[in-house]
């Protein structure tokens, strides 16, 4: 089949590709956003919580997020998520956890005399916030914001498997390899797309045993 032959097929699958992707990245920058100024609250409680969504997500890689968004909240809240939004909620989270440290040090880089001279003028947080600190900050956070939408676009792909169906039939091979302990003895050619991640290896055996025994429950 040509590539011309092929466009339709190729077409079809534009449309959803997109909407998830515009979808994570709307949601992406709208909680990193949140959770970087957050970080800067003088209240303990907004910061501790910011601290823990990126603390939580910011291990996660999405192809496990995925796997809890569809097998574990579902059943315990008793509603039906579809895939779409399983995958742009996961998308979602998974980017804001990564955006929220270009917001919080592009705020950082800001010269604090700017904010201090601001406020001895007589505006308020949020003046000081709108009007002095953030339209410099986001000339700073335009590079790596536009690396982390690039970021985004593999986990697309993931994400438009979130069929549960699918998907584990897909990557039934990996437990096999699993329940050998990592000897290496029937290592499906699967296994680096699922256990390859940005993540350290024991936070990653942890995501995937815990995702193994969802599947095997």
């Amino acid at each position: 089949m040509t590539v011309v032959q092929g466009l339709p097929y190729l077409l079809q699958g534009l449309g959803p590709t997109l909407l998830l992707f515009l979808g994570g990245a709307v949601g992406a920058l709208g909680l990193a956003f949140a959770a970087g100024l957050l970080l800067r609250s003088p209240d303990p409680v907004l910061r501790g919580a910011a601290r823990s969504y990126v603390g939580l997500f910011r291990g996660w890689p999405v192809l496990i997020l995925l796997f809890w968004l569809y097998f574990v909240f579902p059943p315990m809240l008793g509603i039906a998520w579809g895939a779409y939004p399983i995958g742009i909620g996961a998308l979602a989270l998974n980017g804001g956890a990564y955006g929220e440290e270009i917001v919080r040090g592009a705020l950082a880089a800001v010269p604090r005399g700017q904010g201090d001279a601001a406020r001895a003028l007589g505006l308020t947080r949020g003046q000081v916030l709108r009007c002095i600190l953030l339209p410099q900050a986001f000339v700073a956070m335009l590079p790596p914001l536009g690396n982390l939408m690039v970021e985004l676009l593999p986990p697309v792909s993931v994400a438009q498997d979130a069929d549960a169906s699918r998907h584990v039939s897909r990557h039934r091979g990996v437990w096999p390899f699993l329940s050998n302990r990592g000897t290496g003895r029937g290592a499906p050619d699967s296994y680096p797309r699922v256990a390859r991640t940005r993540n350290g290896g024991a936070g990653r055996a942890c995501c995937v045993r815990a995702s193994r025994a969802l599947l095997d429950a």
